[in-house]
């Protein structure tokens, strides 16, 4: 069944068109996983550990939250994440070395939103799955740093969302950003 769950998203990846938009480059993906991951990913989290995210230790401060590395769902993702086919074909798609390095999910608050920036440069190509129902603000991707400068929005929708190349023309933002609910995703970084 594991190896099915591979197959489905390295399809996933495979049919999806990459986009360049002057230097932004990105797959928007719709029906990423298969049913046994959707099952799997919705969780209660009444009975899950939530921790702050890197640089968002204060956890009672923080609008973002993840779930702990030590609980099993988490575990398993880490773990799919790191399939050599998934990485490999992620290579293949977006020519160049791609190491997994972790594999969240991500519980966004009222409160939480992020305006137009470049990830970490220690992050090459990043995915975003939305798993929530609720209807929340998806991901805007920008051609610069200013809010009115928007080229083109990740809806959120379950089982959607997107690989995004990380480099100098990768401005994105979660804006209006979370106002009522949870807006779940699943985040994956490669190296």
């Amino acid at each position: 069944m594991h190896n099915d769950s591979v197959d489905f998203v390295v399809k996933s990846i495979q049919k999806t068109p990459l986009v360049n938009l002057n230097g932004l480059i990105y797959q928007e993906y719709q029906d990423f996983f298969d049913d046994v991951w959707l099952e799997k990913l919705k969780i209660d989290l009444e009975k899950l550990k939530l921790t702050a995210l890197e640089r968002q230790e204060e956890l009672e401060k923080s609008f973002r939250r993840r779930i702990d590395y030590s609980e099993t769902i988490s575990k398993e993702l880490n773990i799919f994440f790191k399939n050599k086919k998934i990485t490999e074909c992620l290579q293949d798609i977006f020519n160049m070395k791609l190491t997994p390095d972790t594999a969240d999910i991500w519980i966004d608050y009222p409160g939480y939103y992020l305006t137009p920036h470049v990830d970490d440069s220690r992050i090459k190509l990043a995915i975003q799955i939305y798993i929530g129902d609720e209807q929340q603000s998806g991901t805007s991707f920008y051609g610069s740093c200013n809010l009115s400068n928007k080229i083109h929005e990740i809806l959120y929708k379950r089982n959607r969302g997107y690989a995004l190349l990380n480099n100098d023309k990768s401005w994105h933002a979660v804006n209006p950003g979370v106002v009522d609910g949870q807006r779940r995703s699943v985040y994956i970084r490669y190296k």
